[in-house]
């Protein structure tokens, strides 16, 4: 057993047994812990965009993210109005600091991108592990037995390639990924969920398998855009926080979404 495969096993090993303590506690809990890493993720987001010459706002995407955070964690309905007026004032304030800075508009363009693909997600997270139910521990099962059926049935099965932006990844890998999850998502149903139909089951992992997918895909491309093997080196043996939640950031939208239709019927 080589040391890097050591590292990360402790560190599959330490970090799985952490997310299961913090699913089961949920609240604040989760909350503390998922702002931390938003933040982490956004410094890794616009520290990769250096290698091709873009001038990160670092400031500006922390701030953004932490007030983002904020807006959400002190949300009230009577309030909506004041969030979108001071909304509208930052992103203006932006774009006027850009006007009369030596940034460049594709600065400007990854700070707020940043938001979308590190922040929201995240938040999501916090607002499922708000609920008392077990739809927050289906976004990591969606990515979890995703990339491990999808890993599984690629070593033993996979001939064709799946896409340049990964080579490693067939199409067997992805199919036996999709297979897995939706058997994983079944398991689940029958042990935990019970009130999940088996239509909802199919839905459910099928389609967030495919996104965790895209995910991971989606990282991939950054990476190979930017020029970099891993997003940091914050979690040993499996890079940055990015590199570890590419595909519970999308995984994360599938689960809220479907938990908005399931409160609409």
């Amino acid at each position: 057993m080589t040391q890097s495969f050591k590292s990360r096993l402790i560190s599959a090993i330490v970090g799985g047994a952490l997310i299961i303590f913090l699913l089961i506690v949920k609240g604040y809990f989760v909350i503390i812990p998922a702002s931390i890493l938003a933040i982490i993720g956004v410094f890794e987001f616009h520290k990769v965009f250096e290698k091709v010459q873009v001038k990160p706002m670092y400031l500006t995407g922390i701030l953004l993210s932490l007030g983002v955070i904020l807006a959400y964690l002190l949300y009230q309905p009577a309030y909506f109005s004041y969030l979108i007026a001071g909304g509208i004032l930052c992103f203006y304030s932006i774009l006027a600091y850009h006007v009369f800075s030596e940034h460049h508009i594709l600065d400007v363009v990854v700070s707020i991108f940043s938001i979308l693909y590190v922040v929201v997600p995240f938040i999501l997270i916090m607002e499922l592990a708000k609920r008392d139910d077990y739809f927050i521990w289906l976004v990591f099962i969606l990515a979890f037995s995703t990339d491990t059926f999808g890993y599984v049935f690629g070593k033993k099965f996979g001939k064709r390639k799946l896409t340049d932006v990964s080579p490693k990844k067939t199409v067997e890998g992805a199919l036996g990924g999709v297979l897995g999850c939706i058997l994983s998502v079944g398991v689940f149903k029958l042990l935990v969920m019970p009130e999940l139909t088996w239509i909802a089951v199919f839905l459910l992992a099928s389609t967030g398998s495919v996104a965790s997918i895209i995910g991971d895909l989606t990282a991939s491309k950054i990476k190979r855009f930017t020029g970099v093997k891993d997003f940091g080196k914050l979690i040993p043996g499996h890079g940055g926080v990015l590199d570890r939640f590419d595909s519970i950031l999308f995984t994360a939208p599938v689960i809220y979404i479907f938990t908005w239709f399931l409160t609409l019927n």
